[in-house]
């Protein structure tokens, strides 16, 4: 049996990520013969950097940023697995955990 697991993130209380490899552990416990796949998605708000990140093996970038309210805040942006292409996610240093 193969079982895709794409599920978002859970606002506050865990990433795509972490969603998808707990859920992973349920689908284990229930059918210890599956295949799973996991695909962790974004929505194209908080998360989807460190979706995209881990999807296509790139890394992460600390900056300091200015946040919304004009104070210096410690942002991100991810470089994709081609080293050419970046994503920045507004959440991060503007959005409302802020």
């Amino acid at each position: 049996m193969k079982i895709i697991i794409a599920p978002d993130s859970f606002k506050g209380s865990m990433s795509s990520i972490e969603a998808a490899k707990s859920i992973e552990k349920g689908v284990l416990r229930a059918f210890p013969e599956a295949n799973t796949t996991l695909l962790p998605v974004g929505d194209g708000g908080e998360g989807t950097l460190d979706t995209l990140v881990a999807a296509t093996k790139g890394n992460k970038i600390q900056v300091r940023v200015h946040g919304p309210f004009g104070n210096v805040v410690e942002g991100e942006y991810g470089v994709l697995g081609d080293g050419k292409t970046c994503i920045i996610e507004m959440a991060k240093a503007s959005g409302i955990g802020l």
